[in-house]
């Protein structure tokens, strides 16, 4: 199928233990849903994974795997776009062209997202990005990125419209470049850099406490 499952206008509403494999679009797609909670879902060889929308607020995705196997790695195993106060937290992303996504869309709101304690393994271009017209207030904690050698081979990458953006206690390695911060007003701080090809570029903002 296209989209495994397709969640529109939902508030409260619980998705746990499910299991998708080879969908052809997204495998699970929320839009203009409130408070709804995903856990423990397990997602294999789709072209996308879990992908929050615009008008959704508050969605909690917890405890998930994405794991994609194929060679063509195009899509990003989770992506948040034109969506406010999400938080992806405790999930594992495996392969694709990017690990987690948080893109913005003219006319609408990407601010004050959380990406925390995430594993990102072994994706093409990018673990993780914050892109698009002026995503803000986006943040990344913790967790770790590995293993991002393709082109451009960012372990995590603040684009020049990331505004307000926090990069704190992540572990990069493996990747063409570490980090890079282009977010004129972004802060990357305390973050463990090491065996990357280059471990900090910083365009923007501001970098402290890193270990390169």
């Amino acid at each position: 199928a296209g989209t495994s499952l397709m969640l529109e206008g939902n508030r409260l509403v619980q998705i746990q233990a499910c299991r998708f494999t080879r969908a052809a679009h997204v495998a699970c797609f929320l839009r203009n849903s409130v408070n709804a909670t995903i856990t423990g879902v397990i997602v294999t060889d789709s072209r996308s994974g879990i992908q929050a929308h615009e008008g959704c607020q508050f969605v909690t995705i917890q405890g998930c795997v994405v794991d994609y196997t194929l060679t063509a790695n195009l899509y990003a195993n989770y992506l948040i776009r034109g969506a406010s106060y999400c938080t992806i937290s405790g999930c594992v992303s495996r392969g694709n062209r990017e690990g987690l996504h948080i893109h913005d869309v003219v006319g609408l709101n990407t601010e004050g997202n959380v990406l925390q304690g995430n594993s990102v393994y072994g994706a093409q271009a990018y673990g993780i990005i914050f892109d698009g017209e002026a995503p803000r207030g986006n943040s990344v904690i913790g967790g770790s990125v590995r293993d991002i050698s393709g082109s451009p081979g960012h372990g995590v990458s603040l684009s020049p419209n990331a505004g307000r953006s926090l990069v704190s206690s992540v572990f990069v390695h493996g990747c063409a470049v570490g980090l890079s911060n282009e977010g004129g007003d972004s802060l990357v701080i305390g973050n463990h850099l090491l065996g990357n090809t280059i471990p900090l570029l910083t365009a923007g903002g501001m970098a402290l406490g890193n270990l390169v």
